[in-house]
């Protein structure tokens, strides 16, 4: 399905849209995940999303692309979850609960953890993909690139300016 710029959805294009790209976009899925379920779930979010938004949406670039975009952060978006649970279940099994001369530090943590998931999602697209594949789910660069289709070289300079971008609205916290 090789469409141009501008695509609208339709009935007709989103029933091409699933029959012509569902089984890619879940074997894509399944190689970053490797849950069978997990993949065709997230692969049905993909469509759901699409048919819910399509009478507010007008794709600029080819459906493909679109659908693989979408499904690359929904993977991103799946692990940093996952990652949270994990972290939380570790957490809650390792500690009790914090005494109550803590709190002021947990306080300051909790703000901290906000401004730095405010921060990640202010910063530019690209950048907050290589950040969160580098930092949050432990890829290394090359992993990354290839992942994305960008060079090692771009991975980097996005690691760079995601980085840059971090340190600079965190400012506020290097004062405490």
């Amino acid at each position: 399905m090789t469409q141009s710029a501008g695509i609208r959805i339709t009935e007709e294009v989103f029933v091409q849209a699933y029959e012509t790209h569902w089984r890619d976009l879940y074997v894509f899925c399944n190689k970053h995940v490797t849950d069978t379920e997990v993949s065709k779930e997230l692969v049905q979010e993909i469509f759901i999303s699409l048919w819910e938004k399509r009478h507010n949406r007008v794709i600029e670039t080819t459906l493909k692309n679109y659908l693989f975009s979408a499904l690359k952060l929904k993977i991103l978006e799946y692990y940093r979850k996952q990652q949270v649970r994990d972290q939380y279940v570790a957490y809650k099994t390792t500690t009790a609960t914090p005494p109550v001369n803590h709190t002021e530090k947990q306080i300051h943590y909790n703000e901290l953890q906000h401004a730095l998931h405010t921060a990640i999602q202010l910063m530019p697209e690209r950048s907050r993909e290589v950040y969160l594949l580098s930092r949050e789910n432990g890829m290394d660069n090359k992993s990354i690139a290839a992942t994305l289709l960008i060079t090692e070289k771009a991975v980097e300079g996005n690691i760079t300016r995601a980085l840059a971008f971090i340190r600079k609205k965190l400012r506020l916290f290097n004062d405490n």
